[in-house]
């Protein structure tokens, strides 16, 4: 088996020309409560104020200048599409965001003014996920545009096992909510 070092993967990743290295910040309040010291990391601090742009400037910046010259396009309904929207700005190429149609006007707003192309399709996320990747097909086939997909995305079908297997886990280790 194959083993993947992620420090280093993370510490050579070509993000820190656009990303922050933000600071954990200790969390007194949560701390005291839960009994174990807890730190915050302020992905907040970036200028769309999450992580995001962390995954998506570093999958832009792995394209050659070739797969670039047409652009990228994605699914998102909000912090990911400002991500890749972001790291297209700064190499002044085409990005298209496919956002389902029930996305908070907010996110639609934020991917627009960073002059993201927005196509609004589907009532989920799903859905416009679907269509991306069949827009993204279709494009690709004239040498448009390429995929940059989001870690976080999961099928449905996926999700729906790992719900039922962490109810599962719920259920056996009673862990505490608030």
């Amino acid at each position: 088996m194959n083993h993947i070092d992620y420090l280093q993967l993370i510490e050579n990743a070509d993000v820190y020309s656009l990303v922050k290295k933000t600071p954990l910040e200790y969390a007194k309040s949560l701390t005291a409560r839960l009994g174990n010291k807890i730190l915050l990391k302020r992905e907040d601090l970036h200028p769309i104020y999450s992580f995001k742009i962390r995954g998506a400037f570093n999958k832009i910046n792995q394209l050659s200048k070739e797969q670039l010259k047409n652009g990228v396009i994605c699914s998102s309904a909000g912090n990911h599409g400002q991500g890749v929207a972001l790291a297209a700005q700064q190499k002044n190429i085409r990005a298209v965001i496919v956002m389902p149609l029930t996305t908070p006007s907010i996110k639609v707003s934020a991917v627009r003014s960073l002059e993201g192309e927005i196509v609004l399709y589907g009532n989920n996320y799903d859905e416009a996920y679907d269509h991306a990747k069949q827009l993204g097909k279709t494009l690709r086939t004239l040498g448009i545009l390429i995929y940059i997909t989001s870690l976080q995305h999961k099928s449905k079908k996926k999700t729906e096992l790992n719900s039922n297997r962490d109810n599962k886990l719920y259920k056996r280790k009673r862990i505490k909510t608030w």
